[in-house]
């Protein structure tokens, strides 16, 4: 309970605006008019329009208008109203202070887009909302990339007075795509948007035309929409091709023509047009839309502005370069091809428009821009006070709210579509709005799409708001049940905000899962029911959800039986087991392990449920492909719960073929069908390094240890490994001792310790032995670097550092290890101890947040994507410590950025250390045929090798190099499967080579075959010509698992590349006899950006800057 409250309070101050909510307290000033364009982001457009009315027509001298904006446009905006002459105006920051008291205080409040998510309009304020375009791009629902702002779109338009549409097809987008048609009450009207103003005064064009230096000359506008681009990557790409599309535009005009260019300001910011003599920016002095109607034609792509612009009549053209492209990730409401402007692709076909008669037809006008008048604001704000209108027609949804069933499903998780869909298809009368929490997922929408054309959907908006003394009147019902009046006022306050206009005719809270939102629809004054639901439902009740319904006469809805029917019935067999597998829940409650002779056990208390009857007695436990019978010692034997105890007996030789993790399932048969499912641990201990786990069961014929434990999915599985050096009682014991002198070591060595290492701190050759060279010739005398002292090239190693070099295993190897805050290596921390170590407080070093980590990779990390369920080890570390990736190029920081889910902050671009040394030998003439091992392919391997298509690849890698060049293979397999391979025929195997540094092959390479080893950058970087095979891609993708992408394509890739073996042979003798091409040269630079052999100092330079040495 402390916990939950702890977490409540967090929640609250990171999200809450006490500061609106004590400020919505104060009298509301009848005068003041609130005006925010784009978020506070853009001074231009519909709210300056409204704005110029307002400080330009003396009919409004009395109303004192407050202009949004952000701390980005705050001196933009200043100089507009100094040129303007707006002295009365007031500018203020989105979301300061005094914002929140404007927000909270203006009688008038407009915006072109939304306001923030704790707005909640005051009775007395005036809200109108004008939308900033209309649409071609796909909106709400429609809109796969965006998602996300569907919720507070549909909440301020509900919240909103008036609505203004430009066309009656932009006011249906709005009703179908953000699901306003069933509850949006308020009043809506047909009208040309407020800066749409300017159009209707040609003269007006005329003379800021010659003000501008522009008279007798054609004047034509680009306006380009902005490419969602995510990544500094995509950014300086379309940066790039803007600049080249200007230099294009440039070269192609002459003396009688200007193209005025109103550009995103991410590429205003970089690129200076002060270099083109006809090419200039828009004038910063005015309204983008004056600028506009000083235009004889627009040049734009896929920007509603055209739509806009038709209004004059002039010439419009679509510039549309990447038409394909563009479209094929962007859904657009009408066919493109089907608008009535010439769509060009290139810039000369751009300018060869300019002096061609072009019209826009007037059905086009009639449709979509109806009704604009030069005084459009002066209308607008006239309705605003008003509340009426001569010239525009003001409509209300009479059938809004009308049947309404509203249900609230919270998070949409734990298969609540599902429930909600059997709910509804038993009770199919009248209209549904389904409310949620959270960003909408696509995998959500297309749940949501199945349940019917009776039921839309609507979002729900941030944390609660709270004011300080209602989060205790919170806390004190839920832990007394005292329901107060400050409790009340709040449910009803924030009912308000995430509901406005709603009046259902019933409410069901399905979830039951948040006692503030069971409190919220308390406050609805209609039928209030919850629900109980069958076993196809996951789901946590909230006490203070039961005791809030209890009180406030919430009715039950039982959904058992229809939500168990709707899923046991379904035709879709493979669904059906799908979800009786993930909703059967087996949990281990205090789990005995232990040992006797080979056999491992288990004693434990569990729980078991399930959504179906099953006998007990038929169940068995599933580890691999092997299956045991436990006993159970309970008293009920055929239902869908059960509690009691169980004992397992698993033999360790049975363990020792399988994958390093098994997980044990419980196995249950259901229509003759087996159904398995995990058995969970009831714990609190859920670290990913620390878990409950069994003690070590080692069989020593084979070298190997076993053990039960508990996984980071907090799931029960088998671990097996090779016995460690650390597995002994003397080492763990050493552990414990240089743990305890650890916490007593606090000299300034102790406090300056740097630890270095490679894979499994065995290793001398990567770039942290490059890095650590370069610290110790730098004069950072407590950098220290951890190799085994039986590493086979460990007299490589130059005599000056050898005082800094620790061994492995010994005293001082722990003790540095459990001191140092700062480890940097070109693995996970884990082997700078022992991989897979089962020592507890090793464990815990290695979970620790006070650590700076610094991850050199042992390759470029661009080649399997970073989103790859197989990737996971290489997810961001949340430390407090500092943690930092090397990277080689913008692209491979991207990849990290995008789809590992890094922080810009966490990525130093400086390249790899170790490329600083890579070299290729004068006379290097070897083949290195070097395939990515496939872990998938494990068991395959230990019963038939030469089955495996692993196997099958390499022989035909092998049989297709021309064969007089076979006498130069080097085969570099993974050591997993090294004793496989000596099962080869004599031809191969004389062609393996095993334990060789890779450097020391590198140099050597004349070309290398691989499929997606990162070895590839490193062999390419020395000159090396690189091959890539990709026969199987889309498999092994796949296996790797289903998010899974190959970051190189045929437009980037730096090698030939072969699908089949076809061509595989002539492709070998062509690379072995030629260099490197240009052409891959340029596509490897745009990957590494680095080859002046620097990559150590520069990195050097980013840790000193870091202060992590």
């Amino acid at each position: 309970m402390f916990k939950k409250v702890l977490n409540t309070i967090k929640k609250v101050k990171s999200s809450s605006k006490p500061n609106y909510i004590a400020y919505c307290d104060l009298p509301i000033d009848e005068n003041l008019v609130l005006l925010e364009g784009g978020q506070g982001s853009n001074i231009n457009g519909n709210m300056f329009a409204m704005l110029k009315e307002l400080c330009e027509n003396k009919r409004w001298a009395s109303y004192k208008p407050v202009f949004v904006v952000t701390a980005a446009t705050l001196e933009k905006a200043k100089a507009r109203m100094a040129f303007y002459g707006f002295r009365d105006v007031i500018l203020s920051v989105r979301d300061s202070k005094s914002y929140l008291k404007y927000l909270a205080t203006a009688k008038y409040l407009m915006t072109d887009n939304t306001f923030p998510p704790y707005f909640n309009k005051r009775e007395g304020q005036v809200y109108l909302n004008t939308w900033h375009g209309t649409p071609l791009k796909t909106l709400g629902k429609s809109n796969k990339s965006s998602l996300a702002s569907l919720a507070n779109v549909q909440k301020n338009y509900l919240s909103s007075d008036y609505a203004l549409f430009p066309n009656e097809f932009t006011r249906d987008v709005f009703m179908n795509d953000y699901d306003l048609a069933p509850v949006f009450k308020n009043k809506s009207f047909i009208g040309n948007y407020p800066r749409n103003y300017i159009f209707y005064d040609a003269q007006a064009g005329e003379n800021l035309k010659e003000k501008l230096g522009f008279k007798g000359k054609k004047v034509f506008a680009y306006m380009p929409t902005w490419r969602d681009a995510d990544t500094p990557k995509e950014k300086a790409e379309q940066l790039k091709k803007t600049e080249e599309i200007l230099d294009s535009f440039e070269s192609l005009l002459d003396d009688s023509t200007v193209l005025l260019v109103n550009l995103h300001f991410l590429l205003t910011s970089e690129i200076d047009c002060g270099k083109y003599k006809h090419i200039s920016y828009f004038s910063a002095d005015y309204d983008t839309y004056e600028i506009l109607n000083a235009c004889d034609g627009l040049v734009t792509d896929y920007s509603s502005v055209f739509f806009d612009f038709a209004v004059t009549g002039k010439k419009v053209i679509l510039f549309a370069y990447d038409k394909a492209e563009y479209l094929s990730n962007r859904g657009l409401y009408m066919p493109f091809e089907d608008l009535p402007f010439p769509i060009v692709e290139k810039t000369e076909d751009v300018v060869s428009l300019f002096e061609s008669e072009t019209e826009v037809p007037q059905e086009f006008i009639s449709e979509y821009c109806p009704k604009g008048w030069k005084n459009t604001c002066e209308h607008v704000f006239e309705m605003m006070v008003t509340g009426e209108s001569e010239v525009f027609e003001l409509t209300e949804n009479e059938k809004a709210n009308e049947d309404i069933t509203l249900i609230y499903g919270g998070n949409l998780t734990g298969n609540c579509c599902g429930a909600i869909k059997a709910f509804v298809d038993e009770n199919p009368q009248g209209k549904y709005v389904v409310a949620y929490r959270r960003a909408l997922t696509q995998e959500k929408k297309d749940a949501l799409g199945k349940l019917g054309g009776n039921v839309s959907v609507y979002g729900l908006l941030s944390a609660y708001q709270f004011k300080l003394k209602e989060l205790f009147s919170y806390i004190l019902f839920g832990v007394f049940g005292i329901k107060t009046k400050v409790l009340c006022e709040f449910f009803e306050r924030e009912n308000r905000r995430l509901f406005p206009t709603f009046k259902p005719l019933k409410v069901i809270d399905f979830t039951r899962n948040s006692g503030s939102m069971a409190g919220i629809l308390s406050a609805f004054s209609c039928e209030k029911n919850y629900v109980l639901h069958g076993g196809f439902y996951s789901g946590k009740v909230s006490k203070i959800a039961r005791k809030l319904e209890s009180k406030s006469d919430f009715k039950c809805i039982d959904n058992r039986e229809i939500e168990n029917n709707n899923v046991l019935n379904s035709k879709d067999e493979e669904e059906k087991l799908g979800l009786l597998k993930t909703f059967s829940k087996m949990n281990n409650k205090l789990p005995l392990y232990y040992n006797s002779g080979n056999n491992m056990k288990i004693f434990s208390r569990f729980s078991l449920k399930v959504p179906v009857n099953i006998d007990l007695n038929d169940c068995k436990i599933v580890i691999g492909d092997k299956e045991y019978k436990p006993k159970f010692y309970c008293k009920t034997k055929n239902a869908k719960f059960f509690k009691g105890f169980y004992s397992l007996s698993v033999p360790l030789e049975d363990l020792l073929d399988l994958p390093s993790k098994t997980p044990v399932r419980l196995s249950y048969k259901y229509e003759n069908k087996d159904v398995q499912c995990a058995i969970k641990y009831f714990s609190l201990l859920r670290n990913i390094f620390i878990g409950l786990r069994g003690p070590m069961n080692v069989h020593k014929a084979s070298n190997t240890v076993a053990i039960f434990r508990q996984s980071t999915d907090n799931e029960l599985i088998t671990y097996v490994r090779s016995v460690n050096v650390t597995d002994s009682f003397k080492h763990r014991v050493k552990q414990i001792i240089a743990f305890g002198l650890s916490l007593l070591w606090h000299t300034e060595k102790a406090k300056k310790l740097v630890v270095l290492y490679e894979k499994n701190a065995a290793k001398y050759e990567e770039s942290a032995s490059v890095l650590f060279e370069k610290l110790i010739d730098s004069g950072y005398k407590y950098a220290y670097f951890i190799v085994d002292k039986n590493y086979e090239y460990i007299d490589r190693i130059p005599e000056k550092y050898r005082k800094n070099i620790v061994y492995k295993y010994t005293f001082k190897h722990y003790l540095y290890f459990f001191r140092t805050k700062t480890f940097i290596g070109t693995e996970a921390i884990a082997h700078a101890i022992d991989l897979k170590t089962f020592n507890l407080v090793a464990l815990f070093k290695v979970a620790s947040k006070n650590i700076n980590y610094v991850f050199l990779q042992h390759g470029v990390m661009y080649m399997v994507s970073l989103d790859s369920e197989s990737r996971e080890m290489f997810k961001r570390k949340k430390l407090k410590g500092k943690y930092r990736v090397i990277v080689s190029s913008r692209a491979e920081a991207d990849h990290f950025v995008t789809l590992g889910r890094h922080l810009e902050e966490d990525i130093y671009i400086s390249g790899l250390p170790k490329f600083d040394r890579n070299t290729l030998n004068d006379d290097a003439d070897k083949i290195v045929i070097m395939p990515t091992w496939r872990p998938w392919e494990i068991n395959t391997a230990r019963t038939d090798f030469s089955e495996t298509p692993y196997f099958k690849m390499l022989m035909k890698l092998y049989n297709n190099v021309p064969d007089e060049l076979k006498d130069k293979v080097i085969i570099l397999p993974h050591p997993l499967i090294v004793n496989e391979l000596s099962k080869a025929s004599p031809s191969v195997v004389d062609k393996i080579v095993l334990g060789a540094r890779y450097d020391d092959i590198l140099k050597q390479a004349r070309v290398l075959i691989t499929d997606y080893s990162s070895i590839a950058y490193d062999a390419f970087y020395r000159g090396t010509r690189v091959i890539f095979y990709w026969e199987e891609k889309d498999y092994c993708m796949m296996q790797y698992g289903p998010s899974t992408k190959l970051m190189l394509n045929e437009e980037n890739v730096y090698g030939d590349y072969f699908y089949s073996a076809d061509g595989l042979s002539e492709a070998i003798k062509k690379n072995y006899e030629n260099p490197q091409t240009e052409e891959y040269k340029e596509r490897y630079s745009k990957l590494v950006d680095f080859h002046d052999g620097k990559n150590t100092q520069r990195l050097v330079e980013f840790l000193k800057n870091d202060k992590i040495i």
